[in-house]
């Protein structure tokens, strides 16, 4: 592979990463006020009553940006996440492809995502860890990761 290649799987993953989080961090937000919200007292009514309304309350009380609050430290890292699994996939396609220009067997894309998603387990796996016992919900994120990288693996 050469280094344009490695500059182009850097910069796509990069790209793709941020607009990935620029699309979903409002989502999490709204999940995030909906399970941290206070359990009422019987006969009151919760904080909110729905995602709608989570997002109604966000947008009156802070305006459009307070679904992004929070964004700078998972924009730094899903850009790198992203980037380490485009470049590394990239060159895994380099070391099975038996001749230049000729399509991957679904064999060797299920190698190229399988070794493109340990790579970045390598560096996911510390915050994850980290954000998942502080939510309670390792087993789960396991879980979503394992069916995350082998679904990449045959996407790509």
């Amino acid at each position: 592979m050469q280094m344009g290649d490695v500059a182009k799987d850097l910069a796509a993953g990069t790209i793709g990463g941020a607009a990935q989080l620029i699309c979903g961090h409002p989502f999490d937000t709204i999940k995030v006020k909906l399970q941290s919200q206070p359990v009422p007292l019987p006969g009151q009514l919760p904080k909110y009553s729905g995602a709608f309304d989570a997002v109604k309350q966000t947008v009156a009380l802070e305006g459009p940006r307070g679904l992004y609050k929070g964004m700078g430290v998972p924009l730094a890292t899903v850009a790198a996440f992203n980037a380490v699994l485009f470049t590394v996939r990239g060159q895994m396609e380099t070391l099975v492809r038996s001749n230049p220009g000729v399509p991957l067997t679904v064999n060797q894309q299920f190698v190229c995502g399988a070794g493109a998603g340990v790579a970045v387990s390598i560096l996911a796996c510390p915050t994850e860890l980290i954000k998942c016992r502080s939510d309670g919900v390792l087993l789960v994120m396991i879980l979503f990761n394992l069916f995350f990288f082998l679904s990449a693996s045959i996407v790509f």
